[in-house]
């Protein structure tokens, strides 16, 4: 839930469970931030309740993480089982 209190103050978020969020600070390295993102949107196929669904990342790197997530997601291979063991 998304909400601007009555009196203007800061906008706050409201979750009722099951994603937290995957926060990225400038802090962070960026290439092992991006790296474990993609690990942890792809687990299981996206279908594990524990698949990072809502990305957090702050403003001054949104850009630079957006760009190098995307291309890492593009990059990835789908694979059946009879594909990998042909592999």
């Amino acid at each position: 839930m998304d909400r601007v209190p009555q009196n203007g103050s800061r906008r706050s978020y409201w979750s009722s469970g099951g994603s937290d969020p995957f926060i990225v600070m400038p802090s962070a390295n960026l290439d092992e931030a991006v790296k474990i993102g993609v690990k942890a949107r792809v687990i299981n196929n996206g279908q594990s309740c524990i698949a990072a669904k809502r990305f957090i990342v702050a403003e001054e790197i949104a850009d630079k993480f957006e760009r190098a997530f995307v291309s890492t997601m593009q990059s990835l291979k789908l694979a059946t089982r009879s594909m990998k063991k042909q592999m």
